[in-house]
């Protein structure tokens, strides 16, 4: 066998082992690769349906806009007494999306004839009113302008699609960091193992180089040898990768977990392997020409085992001295310090970089989850996000805003937010619709420029994204669509800084953000809460009573229907348990109701004597009055009536039905009567004389019943009114409704003026009424915070006005927050959900990756410490041969690998965290929009103490085959050539009687 094929092709154990490290990392960098782009594929199919149609730019002038696209359509951009002024073509359109549907529906939208300059493209009169170009053209100037077109240039009109897929390209970035750091290690693995070769062969390249070999030839042959290793490394780490991933998330399915990460080898990823894998046998290849470098170059005859001095060991016996000889490594020296340190820093900054990813998208705000504190997110806040149940994605919840008031009622800070995925110069920005205020409160944000927007176009912008898209105070943002196609533009008036990935943010009015998405007024994406009240799980099923409807009139010892409405303001599908009471009877009504939803049941019960009672369910009460079976009862006839008129009456039964009757009206010796038809109904004739009238009515078997009307001149006709809100016990979730019902009993057409006013709503109209005619008014209201409001209302003007109200009591706080508190999602925040969701299930992402990293770390320094042991192996068979057993040497290598790994840890926290500082502000660790944090010192020091660990399990892989080996072949040379040509062994013995021999290097290593 040739020495060149010996050189490439003989391979000891230890080469073996380094193409296993090379393989370990490999399969970390192609596992890397894949799950990230099968993450990116996953959020590009959420998002899929969210293509934008086209995009818009902002420019200074229509000329501008003009001038920069000719085939882009011109919206010059102007404001009228603060509301933004936007000239739109007819029928303008990109895309197929019509242009003024895509506007917020606060712009006031004018139809220009065309555009000329800044001072003609639109006019607006001083009082407001928006003009075309022919009239009043030098009112105003214009602010700017907006350019749609169709390529995708600009701000997308929609952004959702294009925000992912410039995340994946920003997760692409860390993933080249992450391979920098597998490459750092492979370079490592292979000049160890090369060195280890190179040493092993000095007899060999002493015989090549005496016979008139080149310096380059053996310079060629190991790095043919060291890239050849490299390659094998390459191909088994690549199947490694690809079986490791899949059986991971196969794992994850099995246990329940929710991903649906599809892991295959697209082409995308071929085009980022096939370069890396280039790279790293290139960086193999590299690592051989180092290792060889001097064995190659020096003379043949100094190609033997070199002896070294004395080691300067601190033989001293002061304090200073008894440490430093603690301290320094009996067996193993400081040779793997270097290559250990290099492995463990590559490994701290990829833990490093885990944590900020896990950062983005964990838990960041208190002691929810597995990954808490991974990130430095400034002061810890215990957040409760509430999303709807079944919600597929964030984006896709829809849950009441005022769940925000239930929660604050109580002492909560709530804050109800709508999620916006935007693009701002190629760059995805995560942005979210909230009130500022109570975003500030369950962020613990503080404003450190400018102020809180005021109305729907100013937002604020977190520290970090203002750094990342270089904008400041005062300037104008674009925003396109999130969800469906919009455009709007908003004025930064202010910098917040923020725990964790709220300070990459964007945060503009709710209005805006519904402009800009699909929630309609009054929803939210998600509710964000602090300090919720202490509630035990399953108390609130958010199920509660909203109305109690009964009869006015109920007949005795017959029955009383009772209908109970209920509704679950819960965001889940509850059952609950309702009781009625009336007179010490109660009725048990089981309701399971889905989300949001209400229903009816109708209950009976035995009426009783006459008299009044009270039904009662839940905290709706009515009073109900029981009357004789045989009483009458007359309705409509008025307090003030005047002389000669007519007003319309009736006459009802206990039960409320109609009844003929037989009507007197009496006064002295004024003595009229009147029948009622089968409807009960008759007009009262009142006599032209004034005065106090009796009227009775009597019916067959029925006690007569009789009220009195004051007949006078000034008397007005009233309207009979009737005001009432229903619910009366709404939730803080419901807009109850005032209904006001008119109806005219006299014989003459009558016009009135009705006004109604309550929480939330006004009512101002004149209303006709033809004789007997009937109508009801009805003003939905707003949702209240818990507690009594009153409604009023006026019917008439002047002092013959009629002037009603009604109460009502919005209740239900306590179960909608005992429903909230306990079927939230404890300590996740809203951007995490969403990147959590669109990846399928993060954990597994970074829990595979943290795996596979720390393999691949134990492999990179298993070989370090391989070289070491092996450099060692005389003075181990020393040891074995004098009487140690494998324990008491496996004992002295390990306290050498924990001096070491303490050192090399150390070293490696320091070098990784100047690292990322470094790529941090770089600008190069940024994913979806948001800077990855630096990691605690909680974080460093968990790094330090595995790092330390990683170390002594390698060290004891690498001592596993010395242990084994017999004492003889530890003594014997361990290179492929005869024994003798590596020199001598120089170590210092020194024991007594029963002990165990101790030796001490007296020089380098055993072999150098």
């Amino acid at each position: 066998m040739s020495y060149r094929r010996a050189l490439l092709t003989r391979w000891s154990r230890r080469d073996r082992l380094a193409v296993l490290v090379v393989a370990v990392t490999v399969a970390f960098l192609v596992g890397t690769t894949l799950l990230v782009f099968a993450a990116g594929a996953q959020t590009a199919t959420i998002a899929a349906q969210f293509d934008s149609p086209g995009s818009v730019t902002a420019h200074e002038s229509p000329a501008a806009a003009a001038a920069n696209d000719p085939d882009a359509v011109v919206l010059p951009l102007g404001n009228a007494n603060g509301t933004t002024v936007v000239g739109i073509p007819e029928n303008a359109s990109v895309g197929g999306v019509a242009l003024r549907d895509a506007v917020p529906p606060e712009w006031q939208v004018v139809t220009p004839d065309e555009v000329r300059s800044p001072r003609t493209a639109l006019a607006v009169h001083p009082d407001g009113r928006s003009v075309d170009t022919r009239e009043g053209a030098n009112a105003t100037g214009v602010d700017g302008a907006i350019a749609a077109a169709v390529p995708n240039e600009g701000v997308p009109l929609l952004s959702a699609l294009a925000f992912f897929v410039a995340g994946t390209q920003q997760a692409l970035v860390v993933v080249g960091v992450a391979a920098a750091c597998g490459g750092l290690l492979v370079g490592v693995t292979t000049y160890s193992v090369t060195r280890m070769s190179v040493r092993d062969r000095r007899p060999t390249i002493r015989v090549v180089r005496a016979t008139g070999g080149r310096p380059r030839t053996v310079l060629g042959l190991f790095a043919a040898r060291a890239g050849l290793l490299t390659a094998v490394g390459v191909a088994l780490g690549y199947a490694i990768g690809v079986i490791a991933t899949n059986a991971a998330v196969n794992v994850a399915v099995v246990a329940g977990l929710p991903t649906s990460l599809a892991v295959q080898v697209s082409p995308r990823a071929v085009r980022v392997l096939v370069p890396l894998f280039a790279a790293l046998i290139g960086v193999g290849i590299g690592s051989g020409v180092i290792a060889s470098w001097s064995a190659a170059r020096a003379p043949p005859g100094s190609l033997t085992d070199p002896v070294s001095g004395r080691s300067g060991a601190d033989t001293g016996s002061s304090l200073v001295a008894r440490l430093r000889a603690a301290a320094r490594p009996r067996i193993l020296g400081w040779r793997p310090l270097v290559p250990t340190a290099a492995t463990l820093t590559a490994f701290v900054l990829f833990v490093g970089l885990a944590a900020g990813l896990a950062g983005v998208a964990a838990p960041i705000a208190g002691g929810a989850g597995p990954l808490d504190g991974l990130v430095d997110s400034g002061t810890a806040v215990e957040t409760t996000t509430i999303v709807q149940p079944g919600s597929t994605h964030p984006v896709s919840s829809k849950l009441p805003a005022g769940y925000a008031d239930a929660l604050r009622a109580r002492g909560a800070n709530a804050s109800p937010e709508i999620l916006l995925f935007e693009v701002v110069d190629g760059q995805p920005v995560p942005a979210r619709g909230a009130n500022y205020t109570a975003f500030s409160r369950v962020t613990d944000a503080d404003l450190v420029a400018g102020r809180a927007p005021r109305n729907a176009s100013e937002a604020v912008i977190g520290a970090d994204a203002a750094a990342t898209l270089d904008l400041a105070v005062g300037e104008q943002v674009l925003l396109g669509g999130s969800t469906q196609p919009a455009v709007t533009q908003v004025r930064l008036v202010g910098t917040f800084e923020a725990a964790g990935p709220f300070d990459d943010q964007v945060v503009v009015p709710l209005a805006t953000a519904r402009s800009l998405t699909s929630v309609r007024e009054g929803q939210a994406n998600l509710i964000r809460a602090t300090d919720l009240p202490a509630v035990a799980p399953g108390t609130g099923s958010g199920i509660g009573v909203t109305g109690l409807s009964t009869p006015g009139r109920v007949p005795a010892e017959g029955q009383l229907r009772v209908d109970v409405t209920v509704r679950n303001d819960a965001p889940a599908e509850g059952t609950e348990r309702i009781t009625v009471t009336y007179r010490g009877t109660t009725r048990t009504i089981e309701v399971t109701l889905a989300p949001l939803r209400s229903t009816t049941r109708t209950v009976t019960f035995p009426a009783g004597a006459a008299g009044t009672a009270t039904v009662q369910a839940g905290d709706a009460r009515r009073d109900v009055t029981v009357v004789p079976r045989d009483a009458l009862a007359l309705e409509g006839v008025p307090e003030r009536a005047p002389p000669r008129s007519e007003p319309l009456v009736r006459v009802v039964n206990a039960s409320g039905a109609p009844t003929r009757a037989t009507l007197t009206v009496t006064n002295g010796p004024w003595n009229r009567s009147v029948s009622t038809g089968s409807n009960g109904r008759t007009r009262l004739a009142l006599p032209a004389t004034p005065g106090t009238y009796t009227v009775r009515t009597t019916a067959e078997g029925a006690t007569a019943a009789e009220v009195t009307v004051t007949v006078a001149a000034n008397a007005t006709r009233q309207v009979e009114t009737r005001l009432a809100v229903q619910p009366d016990t709404p939730s803080t979730l419901v807009r109850p409704t005032a209904t006001l019902r008119l109806s005219n009993p006299w014989n003459r057409t009558l016009t009135r003026r009705v006004q109604l006013s309550g929480p939330g709503a006004t009512l101002d109209r004149e209303v006709q009424l033809t004789p007997g005619q009937r109508t009801a008014l009805d003003s939905r209201l707003g949702r209240q915070p818990p507690g009594e409001y009153t409604v009023t209302a006026s019917v008439g003007s002047g002092t013959d006005a009629t002037a009603l109200n009604a109460t009502y009591r919005v209740t239900g706080d306590d179960r909608i927050v005992a429903a909230l508190a306990t079927s939230g999602r404890t300590g996740t925040s809203g951007i995490g959900q969403a990147i959590e969701v669109a990846f399928g299930n993060f954990g597994l992402l970074v829990g595979t990756l943290v795996g596979l990293a720390a393999l691949m770390t134990v492999g990179g320094t298993t070989a370090a410490f391989a070289a070491a042991v092996a450099a060692r192996r005389r003075t181990l068979g020393v040891f074995r041969a004098t009487g140690a057993t494998p324990a008491r040497v496996a004992r002295l290598v390990l306290s050498d690998a924990l001096r070491i790994g303490i050192v090399a840890a150390l070293l490696a926290v320091v070098l990784a965290s100047v690292a990322l500082a470094g790529l941090g502000a770089a600008d190069l660790l940024v994913v979806f929009g948001v800077r990855i944090g630096f990691p605690t010192l909680a974080v460093l020091v968990v790094c330090a103490v595995g790092a330390v660990l990683l170390t002594l399990v390698a060290a004891g892989l690498a001592l596993v085959g010395t242990l084994r080996a017999p004492p003889a072949s530890l003594l014997a040379d361990s290179g492929p050539h005869p024994p003798g040509m590596n020199g001598r062994s120089r170590t210092r013995q020194s024991h007594s009687v029963g002990e165990s021999p101790r030796a001490e290097p007296v020089g380098g290593d055993d072999d150098d």
